[in-house]
């Protein structure tokens, strides 16, 4: 009977000591796993600071280009109302004809050929601004989304690096 009892304990005692190795490595692989997701959680925090940087740069831009399609805007409408001023066929041709010389007129000519292909390409200007300043807008909302979705793996990777640490913590004291 005694032989027995010493037989069983020895069979407990290899089993804990197994069980104690198993438990050792559970614990170490709990640790390398908390170490690999802190790493994540850095890499996470830095791409984060990244995207924060792309969204203040496009911002910037984008405030430079309403700016500058503003100037544009205001520049084209008082083009037009100095040309609504002057629209008149007839005051043209008296512009042109009122020259003292031909030289004078033709270069009046010119002038009035000029100033209507500077409104053409204010016009046109104005029309790539817009654009810029679209796709300046949408590249900001993409960016912003992206951020996002950053944070929201952010936060489920620090709700299972907690997670690992109550592991690591109950299996610290089953060992203890």
């Amino acid at each position: 009977e005694a032989l027995q009892q010493l037989e069983t304990m020895n069979k407990m005692l290899k089993e804990t000591k197994n069980s104690q190795r198993s438990s050792l490595n559970k614990l170490s692989i709990l640790n390398r796993n908390i170490q690999e997701r802190k790493k994540l959680i850095e890499s996470i925090n830095l791409e984060i600071s990244k995207l924060d940087n792309e969204v203040n740069r496009l911002s910037r831009e984008r405030k430079t280009l309403e700016n500058r399609l503003t100037t544009l805007k205001n520049d084209y409408a008082r083009m037009i109302q100095e040309a609504h001023i002057n629209r008149s066929v007839y005051s043209k041709i008296m512009f042109v004809l009122s020259a003292e010389t031909f030289d004078q007129s033709y270069r009046r000519m010119r002038y009035l050929q000029e100033y209507a292909g500077f409104r053409k390409t204010q016009v046109a200007q104005i029309q790539k601004t817009t654009e810029e300043l679209n796709k300046k807008t949408q590249e900001l909302n993409q960016t912003k989304n992206s951020k996002v979705e950053v944070a929201k793996n952010k936060e489920s990777e620090a709700k299972k690096l907690t997670e690992d640490q109550k592991k690591e913590n109950l299996v610290l004291s089953d060992l203890k």
